[in-house]
């Protein structure tokens, strides 16, 4: 994402507990899967795998690119977008 103000985006993680576990590893796939589908600028596609994601796991980060898919379906990116999001407000 970029911050207000600033041009070179910061890389923002999720701390999500310790590594293993069947179910942490669906999540970090799906997640990935459906960002790759956003990056590829197919927001209703893209949100609709952010939806069952924060549905079956109850995470936040893909509830957060639910809204914003549903933002870029109304209002696209220019052409030449990184798929970095830009924060507007502080």
């Amino acid at each position: 994402m970029r911050v207000k103000g600033k041009q070179r985006p910061v890389v923002v993680y999720e701390l999500i507990g310790p590594k293993g576990g069947q179910r942490r590893s669906r999540l970090i796939e799906e997640f990935h899967a459906a960002l790759a589908i956003y990056r590829e600028k197919r927001f209703r596609e893209a949100g609709v795998l952010f939806s069952g994601i924060s549905l079956e796991y109850g995470d936040g980060p893909s509830r957060l690119y639910v809204e914003r898919c549903l933002d870029y379906t109304q209002a696209p990116p220019p052409d030449d977008w990184d798929g970095v999001f830009v924060a507007r407000t502080k």
